[in-house]
Order: C-alpha cells, then sequence, then structure tokens
C-alpha cells in the first residue's frame, strides 16, 4: 500500500524500489537507493488517460539491528526527487516538478537462508521541489517553485525480498 498526505483522490501506487547496498560490519550499510510509484487519479474528466509518477535517485545510508536470522533496520536516502504528471485527452500535457528529496524508511528482514530474506518496509519521502515545468503539445514553460505547501509526503508500505552477495 503507498499514497500521498494530501491526495486523497488517488488509487494506491504502485511501487518499484531497487537498494544496492554494501554493509560495512554487522551495524552499518551504504549504497544507492532508487524508487519510482505510478498511479492512477480517481476523480479525472471522462475519456481522460492520467498516470501520475515520482522517481528518487539518491545514495543511502542504513542501520542494522541484527537478531540471529533477523535484521531491524532504519534508513536515511537523500538525493534528487522529481514527480510529473501526463494527462491525454485528445492532446497531451506533461506536468513536472523537481528537486531534492529525502527518504526515510525502517524496515524487518527475516533471512530464509544465508542469501535470502523476506521483509516488510515502511518508507517516507519528502521532497523540496525548485522548479516545475507544464508541457503542452511541446510547448514547454518552466518557472520557479514559490511555496512548499502542495507537495506532501508520499509514504510506502511493502514486501520486500532481499539477495546478500
Amino acid at each position: 500500500a503507498t499514497g500521498r498526505t494530501e491526495a486523497d483522490a488517488l488509487d494506491p501506487l504502485v511501487y518499484g524500489r531497487i537498494h544496492a547496498l554494501f554493509r560495512l560490519g554487522r551495524y552499518f550499510g551504504i549504497g544507492l537507493h532508487a524508487g519510482f510509484p505510478f498511479a492512477h487519479p480517481k476523480n479525472v474528466h471522462e475519456g481522460a488517460d492520467v498516470i501520475i509518477w515520482e522517481t528518487l535517485v539518491g545514495i543511502e545510508a542504513r542501520v542494522f539491528i541484527p537478531l540471529n536470522n533477523l535484521d531491524l533496520w532504519g534508513a536515511f536516502a537523500p538525493g534528487y526527487q522529481r514527480r510529473g504528471s501526463e494527462t491525454r485527452n485528445g492532446s497531451t500535457m506533461r506536468f513536472g516538478v523537481h528537486g531534492v528529496g529525502f527518504a526515510m524508511g525502517l524496515g524487518a528482514t527475516y533471512f530464509v537462508s544465508r542469501h535470502v530474506g523476506l521483509g516488510l518496509d515502511l518508507w517516507f519521502y519528502q521532497p523540496y521541489m525548485i522548479e516545475y515545468c507544464i508541457d503542452e503539445e511541446g510547448a514547454e514553460n518552466c518557472a520557479d517553485v514559490e511555496s512548499q505547501d502542495n507537495i506532501g509526503l508520499t509514504w510506502s508500505v511493502g514486501f520486500t525480498v532481499t539477495f546478500a552477495i
């Protein structure tokens, strides 16, 4: 399940996320974080096809509490974040906003073997957007974001599969 705090009219987001972490001993890890959710809003005009998406690419730092085959963990991942939407209703309009994003996560992974773990995680994404652009049929107009009031927090809860090398 995923969602956005200010967007009650969204279907649940489908969220794909990849972490490539190098574990520094038992308690710390560092690596790359990339996430990409997308959804279709519920309240659109008849005949319109709308998709909303987001991405965050950054560096992730993770702290582990190892308990036998179970790892409890907390993570922080600052990086580049972008949100956008595309609407098709006879013509195409694209909207995008981008800036710096901060992801914070908590999770638990149970290792069923030495190299495979199954788990649950909870992530929060908070962006600080710098610029937005609107593209209507190839005519792009961009401007600075003047207020963060309508940006909102994105969250996700999910199942994970971990492959340890």
